[in-house]
């Protein structure tokens, strides 16, 4: 059952019922609902050594082994305590697939909130390398960091 009250959604945890998604840095909680937990996407997506370090490693996306989901547009805060998810604050919708398995909810989630275009990226994407200056810079990310990461390392 959801229950919606202003800008605070609660689900009460199907049995068996697990969830994923949310901060990138969670991955090592995952899957959440057997234990207490809370994040703030909007503020906080960090490691557990410190929340706040990489908050845009976050997406206001939840999904369940049972065939729901929750989506935003918008960054929310969730909760896991005492067999229930509330989630408060963005706009979320719940949603459920057809069947209660995780790609049921994620193809309905999919086609429901960020469809593919079906666009074929830029060729260069494919023909040329990628740098990823977060391996190559952990700290102090700027333009010339990036642009010393990119001529000192990766030379063909």
């Amino acid at each position: 059952m959801a229950i919606t009250a202003a800008h605070e959604t609660i689900l009460d945890l199907a049995e068996g019922e697990c969830w994923w998604g949310g901060a990138v840095a969670d991955g090592q909680r995952m899957p959440f609902g057997r234990a207490a937990l809370r994040r703030n996407l909007a503020t906080s997506a960090g490691l557990l050594t410190n929340d706040q370090d990489g908050a845009n490693q976050s997406a206001p996306f939840l999904i369940s082994n049972r065939g729901r989901y929750i989506w935003s547009e918008d960054a929310f805060s969730f909760e896991f305590v005492d067999g229930t998810l509330g989630v408060t604050g963005g706009h979320p919708v719940v949603g459920a697939g057809p069947e209660p398995t995780l790609a049921s909810a994620f193809r309905v989630a999919s086609r429901t909130h960020f469809p593919p275009t079906g666009a074929t990226p830029a060729a260069a994407m494919f023909l040329s390398p990628q740098y990823n200056t977060w391996y190559g810079s952990d700290r102090y990310r700027s333009y010339n960091n990036n642009s010393y990461y990119g001529n000192h390392n990766h030379r063909r």
